[in-house]
């Protein structure tokens, strides 16, 4: 599930972060949430995985015509 979405306090893009975990042989340490648009580092989190983050197309700066 994922939680409500995040805005970046460098562009202001607002996305999501989904959690990746079971990752075979992936130490547990802490690794960066990412900005899926300027790649600023939001926050670094304790996992046994990796975070993928993605825009929210509603509210991000995704530009629905061009799809850009």
């Amino acid at each position: 599930m994922l939680e409500k979405p995040l805005k970046c306090p460098n562009c202001g893009t607002h996305f999501f972060v989904d959690e990746v975990l079971n990752v075979q042989e992936h130490p547990k340490e802490a690794m960066p949430v990412e900005c899926p648009n300027c790649h600023h580092i939001y926050e670094k989190r304790i996992t046994n995985g990796y975070f993928m983050t993605f825009e929210d197309r509603e509210h991000g700066k995704y530009d629905k015509q061009t799809g850009e």
